[in-house]
């Protein structure tokens, strides 16, 4: 192999070393930004529990307002779980399976 085919090889090895770690990178912000989607969520939903016990508390002698808050839980919680099948990615099938 000559001195300038070798260069040539080196060079497309760099250039694909590149693009990997180019594709590797888009795929970390990718991953990156979901790990902070769900992060947020969490959070979201933490709160959104916090709060929920302390307006039954605050509403524990209050049957109509206890109806109330468990009818706006009923309506959330169907809200929550559509968003949750909507945004999970289908369950990868086991070819050995």
């Amino acid at each position: 192999m000559t001195m300038h085919r070798k260069l040539d090889h080196i060079h497309e090895l760099l250039h694909q070393l590149i693009e990997g770690m180019l594709t590797m990178s888009a795929e970390m912000d990718r991953i990156k930004a979901s790990v902070a989607a769900l992060t947020t969520a969490e959070k979201s939903l933490v709160k959104l529990v916090k709060d929920l016990a302390q307006l039954i508390r605050d509403n524990a002698t209050d049957p109509a307002a206890l109806t109330a808050i468990a009818d706006e839980m009923d309506a959330d919680s169907k809200e929550i779980a559509d968003a949750v099948v909507e945004n999970t990615p289908p369950a990868a099938v086991d070819p050995n399976a």
